[in-house]
């Protein structure tokens, strides 16, 4: 790599020109239960719990944030999906960071939700992955140190990071949401974990906008139309 940003202009474009508006910026968080808390679920199923979105109707408009996020000791699955469709509406782009995970549990909720199953699919046909340009190296920082993770993405190549939250990582969103449902978080602790969970979402999906832009920074102007 001899130290160089790595740029490739013709594919950064072409995946830029797959974008259609509104663009919704979404990011899931699950939590994976060794004995099944829920009816119809097995051990270790993946259940998300939340989700964030940033939504953008125009390339130039301001960013609008939604999210869902359970906050009963009840199964998550059936609002969660009605939130999911409300807010993804039927038209533009939903970006989301390595689609082989958000895609998975809509398949789970289409197939435990068989009532959402079309609306869900159609999400999933509407997706379109942030982290291939990254993982295929059409743009690299050698501060990324060969990965492709956001976490090492995000501050390879702008001011922003995750050091500053209470809630650095998924595993932790994991493991401190696995505590309140299954009753060892104190309930004092309970407004506190919300926060941390929200600020740790949005921030995912935050990352998402902001790296779009550093690929659009990366292009030619003139080759980057939107839909």
């Amino acid at each position: 790599m001899n130290g160089e940003t790595i740029v490739d202009h013709a594919n950064i474009s072409a995946f830029l020109r797959k974008i259609q508006y509104p663009l919704c910026f979404l990011d899931y968080e699950t939590v994976m239960p060794a004995i099944p808390l829920f009816d119809g679920t097995r051990p270790f199923q993946q259940i998300p719990f939340q989700f964030s979105m940033h939504v953008q109707h125009s390339p130039d408009a301001e960013l609008e944030h939604h999210e869902y996020l359970h906050k009963e000791r009840t199964d998550p699955r059936r609002s969660f999906a009605e939130r999911l469709i409300e807010l993804c509406g039927s038209e533009g782009t939903v970006l989301v960071y390595n689609q082989v995970f958000e895609i998975a549990r809509n398949n789970e909720l289409a197939r435990d939700l068989p009532e959402y199953a079309v609306a869900i699919q159609a999400i999933n046909a509407r997706v379109l992955d942030l982290l291939v340009p990254f993982k295929s190296r059409w743009l690299y920082h050698p501060n990324q140190n060969g990965s492709a993770s956001i976490k090492a993405v995000l501050p390879a190549f702008t001011d922003l990071s995750y050091d500053d939250l209470e809630i650095g990582h998924g595993g932790e969103a994991m493991r401190q949401y696995g505590a309140f449902m299954s009753g060892e978080l104190n309930e004092s602790l309970w407004p506190d974990l919300w926060n941390d969970l929200t600020e740790y979402c949005k921030q995912d999906t935050y990352a998402m906008a902001v790296l779009l832009d550093v690929l659009r920074e990366h292009i030619h102007p003139e080759s980057a139309t939107n839909s």
